[in-house]
């Protein structure tokens, strides 16, 4: 008997020790944290970039020649005659630098491309005497555009339109290599160039955010070479003859990368 009132004697005494040790301990950690959630920065196409491309160019239509002169073999080749044929593709690249500017989901800016292209083609008229007359054309080596370009953004895609101004140099050679009588020694070789002025360019195309800085973009570009000029030489007798020479619009499809600085 005297045991058992000694043991509840010390479960007693025992009792308001334990709550006073337990209200001095630290609540205890949950078992499972969750993550504070970091926001994501919404994509922006505003500032500066620069970046570079390449792609592929060819003619939509022909040149076109318009004889200007009645010479030896004026019967064959009337004055005013005009005579097409196709230019071949050519590979055209460069670099880009520009500037963007995003209100909303809308997204403006400039942009100039600096590059190479390289386009011949050749082919005689069909009515000169023995197929003697025959034309070459060249386009390029070089090019530059300053446009401006505007579009929507959705996402980390920019859908754009461009318009502006381009340079390339554009160049013919005629030569008539009279082989047909009654032509005889007559041989004439024309040249003529383009002058430099700028021409329309106008195209658009998807640009796409892999990262803040980083993009990639597919660009299409019509280019309207309808530049008329003059081809002309003189030949052995000391007559000048003549050629009307004009471009058909080029066209490009180039893909791109940018860094956005």
């Amino acid at each position: 008997m005297k045991k058992r009132y000694a043991f509840l004697l010390v479960m007693a005494t025992m009792g308001p020790a334990s709550s006073v040790l337990a209200a001095d301990l630290p609540p205890a950690a949950p078992l499972y944290k969750a993550p504070v959630a970091v926001p994501v920065a919404a994509p922006s196409w505003t500032g500066f970039y620069i970046g570079g491309g390449g792609g592929v160019g060819w003619g939509s239509e022909d040149p076109v020649d318009i004889n200007q002169y009645a010479g030896a073999e004026g019967a064959a080749n009337p004055v005013g005659h005009a005579w097409r044929y196709p230019m071949g593709s050519t590979f055209i690249g460069g670099g880009t630098v520009g500037y963007d500017h995003q209100f909303g989901m809308f997204v403006a800016g400039i942009e100039g491309d600096f590059g190479y292209l390289h386009q011949t083609g050749s082919g005689a008229d069909p009515l000169s005497p023995g197929l003697d007359v025959v034309s070459s054309s060249v386009l390029g080596d070089w090019y530059a555009i300053i446009a401006g370009r505007a579009g929507v953004a959705y996402n980390r895609a920019l859908f754009y339109g461009k318009v502006g101004a381009a340079w390339t140099p554009m160049s013919a050679t005629i030569t008539d290599s009279c082989i047909a009588a009654p032509c005889g020694p007559l041989t004439i070789t024309a040249t003529g160039k383009a002058p430099d002025q700028a021409t329309l360019v106008f195209g658009g195309g998807i640009e796409y955010l892999l990262t803040q800085n980083w993009s990639v973009k597919l660009e299409y570009l019509n280019w309207s070479l309808g530049t008329h000029f003059l081809v002309t030489g003189v030949a052995s007798n000391g007559n000048t003859y003549s050629w009307d020479h004009s471009f058909s619009p080029l066209q490009t499809l180039m893909f791109g990368v940018n860094y956005r600085l």
